[in-house]
């Protein structure tokens, strides 16, 4: 193996699709405080949208009522949420070479039922959910605390995103990141170092980024 030690991936739209449920979910919950234009931004965690429309709007939007009650209609369909066909197969490959950790918006609670649905939380060493940081994507604080966790170099890891802000907070914390075009497409995903169409491409990705990297090392000795 090469320099890459550890992937790090995002939830939704990466291994699972519940971005129409968050964003449902995100819309009822202020509705119940009476505002109705909510325009949900991709990526971007709920409770730093609310913050932005309170400051914007000049609101006074409860941020933690809203989030108590989108976590309650989203624990509620978990059952329901949906994982990728390709992407259990992926992740238990991966995991037998690489340390793996997921880094998400959603809240923790939510998190761990999705994973424990899906039977996917024995292949995660490390997990950053939204109230393990202060600031979320596009900030670099959920990837850095990731790379933390798993004892790591941010230029060991890898972070596999389909949102702009995930893109943006993954290069902000240092680290390479290979975009799926499961929520943008590929023209809009250039900050990314790789871009692929679906998650069976993500191995042969990975050892491209590596095979890069040896050979930058090269040039440069």
């Amino acid at each position: 193996m090469g320099t890459i030690t550890a992937i790090l991936f995002d939830l939704d739209g990466v291994l699972i699709d519940s971005e129409k449920a968050h964003h449902l979910a995100e819309k009822k919950s202020l509705t119940q405080q009476g505002y109705g234009s909510f325009h949900p931004a991709v990526g971007m965690p709920f409770g730093d949208q609310i913050a932005a429309i309170n400051q914007r709007e000049h609101l006074t939007l409860d941020r933690e009522t809203a989030m108590r009650d989108k976590d309650a209609l989203m624990l509620q369909g978990v059952d329901k949420i949906h994982i990728f066909p390709e992407a259990a197969a992926i992740v238990a490959q991966l995991s037998l070479t690489y340390r793996l950790a997921l880094v998400t918006g959603a809240s923790k609670p939510f998190t761990l039922a999705v994973l424990r649905h899906l039977h996917l939380n024995q292949y995660f060493d490390a997990l950053v959910t939204a109230e393990d940081v202060q600031r979320g994507k596009p900030f670099p604080d959920p990837y850095l605390r990731a790379v933390d966790l798993l004892g790591k170099k941010p230029e060991a890891c890898v972070v596999v995103e389909d949102s702009l802000f995930g893109i943006s907070s993954a290069k902000a914390a240092g680290t390479m990141c290979i975009a799926l075009t499961t929520s943008f497409p590929k023209h809009l995903l250039t900050q990314a170092d790789m871009v692929i169409d679906n998650l069976t491409e993500l191995p042969e990705a990975i050892k491209t980024l590596e095979n890069q990297d040896h050979d930058t090392k090269t040039l440069r000795h």
